[in-house]
């Protein structure tokens, strides 16, 4: 007959929960999508560890269409770009603020120290990818003070007279043709 305190029954039974508990965590935590800022810092990491295959499986479909089609070309395509170097080996990486658009998705602003201690911020955007759910970058822009690295091949603008009087409502909008890529 083996016997065995109360007291260490009780200490086995509580170590089997907790571990129990850990492991139901921990897969209900996995199967959990990333939230925005998971994916964002997640692709930050990959470019800091030059990891470019996983930076671009954090893109959406639509965004690996134009980046890709694999990550081989989206790798040669950000580390030709002026625009896009720093985010390559940087230093830091820090999420600045998180912006919510209800009916497309969300976008993070991000400032960057560059592996040359250059500060840029970019704004990352992000939209849920069916049929998981799961948030996706659809794109990285540069914030408008890094807007000199980009290649601008045209200004478009449009004038809007909103009526025939004189009250100032008339307003104008400006198109960029930016080559980002």
């Amino acid at each position: 007959e083996c016997f065995m305190p109360e007291r260490t029954v009780s200490k086995s039974i509580l170590l089997l929960l907790v571990l129990l508990s850990i492991v139901s965590f921990s897969d209900a935590f996995s199967a959990m999508p990333y939230s925005p800022e998971g994916v964002v810092t997640a692709q930050l990491k990959a470019f800091q560890q030059l990891d470019l295959s996983t930076a671009f499986h954090c893109g959406s479909l639509s965004n690996q269409e134009i980046t890709g089609p694999s990550w081989r070309e989206f790798s040669e395509l950000i580390s030709t770009r002026s625009t896009f170097k720093p985010l390559l080996q940087h230093r830091q990486a820090h999420i600045l603020m998180t912006v919510s658009h209800d009916d497309w998705g969300i976008c993070c602003l991000v400032r960057v120290i560059s592996k040359n201690k250059q500060c840029r911020e970019y704004w990352w955007e992000l939209t849920k990818e069916t049929p998981n759910a799961q948030w996706m970058v659809d794109s990285i822009l540069p914030t408008f003070q890094d807007f000199h690295d980009l290649d601008v091949d045209y200004i478009i603008t449009d004038d809007h007279d909103d009526d025939d009087d004189d009250d100032h409502d008339d307003h104008h909008d400006m198109y960029f043709d930016i080559d980002f890529f």
